[in-house]
């Protein structure tokens, strides 16, 4: 139950600063692109990760590859999950339709976190 409403309060509050996020970046479309330079934005200069330069991105998929992260060996894989309504509260703000998996983490082992995001039809 704690759980929940934290992570309910994390979406909430990146729901409602994306948008200012995006404008102070001067990005107004909803495209992959551009949902995915907003993360890459945010994730480089307010969390100390290290990320490609260049989100890779089509028109229905992209990937975020993080390939530096300052908890990888500190935390576990389930402890990452905290991450999760901070993606889902930006994607719900910049574009629902746009659903993500992590399908590599550095806690894992991995070389990098991947975070693919998808359009849903």
């Amino acid at each position: 139950e704690g759980r929940e409403l934290l992570n309910k309060v994390v979406r909430d509050y990146m729901r409602d600063i994306t948008p200012r996020i995006a404008q102070s970046l001067g990005i107004v479309g909803n495209d992959m692109a551009s949902v995915l330079n907003v993360i890459n934005w945010h994730d480089v200069n307010l969390f100390p990760l290290m990320e490609e330069d260049i989100p890779k991105s089509e028109e229905k998929e992209g990937i975020l590859r993080i390939n530096n992260c300052f908890l990888k060996d500190r935390w576990t894989p389930h402890q990452c999950k905290i991450g999760v309504p901070y993606v889902e509260g930006m994607l719900e703000a910049l574009n629902p339709k746009i659903k993500f998996k992590a399908t590599k983490l550095l806690t894992k082992g991995d070389d990098c976190c991947e975070l693919v995001m998808k359009l849903e039809d």
